[in-house]
C-alpha cells in the first residue's frame, strides 16, 4: 500500500489509523498535524502534499506560529526548517521502501511453507 504525506485531523483526540509516522508540524489555524499515512485509505477530512507543497504548507504556519528545535529558543531560520522537511521526508520514504522489501520477504516465505 502507497504511503504519501498528509494533513490531518486528530479523531476522538486519537491520531488516525491510517497515520503511520504523525504529529508533526501542528497548524493551530485548521487543528491538523502533518504525517506519512496510507494512500488508500477513506479519511474526509486529510490533504495529500507533495513535498514542495509540505514545504510551503509548513512555512506558511512556521510564520504564523514559528517552529523551534528542542533545546533552543530561536526558532527555525525559513532554511533550517526547508532542510529538516526535507530530510523528515527522505527518512518517511526511506521507512516505506524498508516496510516493502520486510512485506516481499514475508510474502515469499509464505509462499514456501
Amino acid at each position: 500500500m502507497t504511503r504519501k504525506i498528509f494533513d490531518y485531523k486528530l479523531i476522538n483526540k486519537k491520531t488516525p489509523d491510517w497515520i503511520v509516522n504523525g504529529g508533526y508540524f501542528y497548524d493551530p489555524d485548521s487543528d491538523t498535524y502533518i504525517g506519512h499515512g496510507h494512500e488508500n485509505f477513506d479519511q474526509t477530512d486529510k490533504t495529500d502534499y507533495t513535498r514542495e507543497q509540505l514545504v510551503s504548507r509548513v512555512l506558511d504556519t512556521h510564520k504564523r506560529y514559528p517552529f523551534y528545535a528542542f533545546d533552543s529558543d530561536t526558532p527555525y531560520t525559513e532554511n533550517e526548517l526547508t532542510s529538516k522537511l526535507h530530510k523528515w521526508v527522505d527518512l518517511q520514504e526511506i521507512e516505506e521502501a524498508a516496510d516493502i522489501r520486510r512485506a516481499q520477504r514475508l510474502a515469499k516465505r509464505a509462499a514456501r511453507e
